[in-house]
């Protein structure tokens, strides 16, 4: 992706990706902060396409063996999947465990 070109997934532009609650009503002003800086500086959806990406390539794999095998933060990826299933563009097929969720590309 060149620098500067419209960030988008699955073809589809940001603006209409499904918007997430990235902060709680009961949060502090800081995570709010944090929250609408995430989604103005674009990371937000920088992170969702490099999700997704990691779910096509290796489909099949949780959460932690996305994110090591993409070289990212387990975290990043945890925070990313439930928002790309929302948007349609993942789905998690459930173990017994949330350790045993497995994520497919849609």
């Amino acid at each position: 992706m060149a620098r500067g070109e419209p960030i988008g997934i699955a073809g589809r532009a940001v603006s209409e990706l499904p918007l997430f609650a990235r902060a709680r009503r009961v949060d502090p002003a800081s995570s709010h902060a944090a929250a609408e800086d995430l989604e103005e500086s674009g990371r937000a959806a920088r992170q969702a396409a490099l999700v997704l990406d990691l779910v096509r390539r290796w489909p099949g794999s949780t959460s932690k063996e996305l994110a090591q095998r993409g070289g990212v933060d387990r975290y990043l990826v945890a925070r990313r999947l439930p928002e790309l299933a929302a948007a349609g563009e993942v789905e998690r097929v459930g173990g017994a465990t949330k350790r045993e969720l497995r994520w497919w590309p849609r």
